[in-house]
């Protein structure tokens, strides 16, 4: 980016943060992902708004996209500015289902002046100082993040790369691999994280949940969360702050129609269960 660009964008930063938005007029966005889904985010039912911030030592701007014919306690997370399908995939998401969808404008860039805007999510200083992130900025980071989540159902949408460290045969030991034994199962690069807490009473009913997402032919991996492995991503703040249930739908890039196809997998499980 140049320093032109980030000047001017500085500017309106700063004109947007003091301004509260009702509904701004979507063709006023330049950013290229609203402009190729312009056909789905331009009907009259779906509020957009932007706003900007500065915070951790970046300018932010979160966009948000909400349908006010469907108001359903849904919403849609894209966090990393570079990856096109998943910006895609939550557009189809809003204008399908409804709800909110909110997306991070880097630039087109996955991270904001260094910043990883998904490993940027504390509500608590231990958590940020073990994920060696500032526990005041990230505090007001989660906070604007949160303010558009009314949510009971949230769902993150991530492109990775073939072959690469995120897939459902690559996970960590604080996760377990429910894979699906239909004869439709989708690349292991495209599959869903779910993440939460280890009830009392066990995992019975997100068991259920699980072997019903299985049936529609998608692996998982789910994620326990607890204090000292946190890793200050969205899932985990979700997770340790019992903010409602939580879904990372992965993909791989050039994938778009397999995530989509996924989310409504997705959906479909869910819809039994809420």
């Amino acid at each position: 980016m140049t320093a032109i660009f980030r000047f001017f964008s500085i500017i309106s930063l700063l004109y947007y943060s003091q301004v509260v938005f009702a509904c701004i007029d979507i063709s006023l966005s330049r950013d290229s992902d609203v402009t190729r889904n312009k056909f789905l985010l331009s009907t009259s039912n779906i509020c957009y708004n932007a706003e900007g911030f500065l915070d951790g030592g970046a300018d932010w701007m979160i966009q948000s996209f909400t349908n006010t014919a469907k108001k359903v306690p849904i919403t849609v997370f894209a966090p990393h500015d570079d990856e096109q399908e998943a910006f895609d995939a939550g557009a189809y998401a809003i204008h399908k289902y409804g709800g909110s969808f909110l997306a991070i404008n880097a630039y087109e860039e996955r991270e904001n002046l260094g910043i990883d805007p998904n490993r940027y999510f504390s509500l608590d200083k231990q958590h940020a100082k073990n994920c060696g992130i500032s526990a005041t900025a990230s505090a007001r980071y989660t906070e604007r993040v949160l303010k558009a989540f009314p949510s009971q159902l949230y769902i993150t949408l991530h492109n990775n790369r073939n072959g690469g460290k995120v897939s459902s045969s690559h996970y960590t030991a604080k996760a377990k691999f429910y894979p699906s034994t239909q004869s439709n199962v989708i690349d292991e690069d495209d599959f869903v994280y779910m993440t939460g807490v280890l009830p009392k009473g066990g995992m019975d009913k997100t068991l259920q949940l699980i072997r019903a997402i299985n049936a529609q032919g998608i692996n998982i991996v789910y994620e326990v969360v607890t204090p000292s492995n946190n890793d200050c991503s969205f899932s985990n703040v979700v997770a340790l702050n019992n903010l409602g249930l939580y879904f990372n739908i992965e993909a791989e890039h050039g994938h778009g129609l397999v995530q989509r196809q996924i989310l409504d997998g997705v959906m479909t499980s869910v819809m039994q269960f809420l």
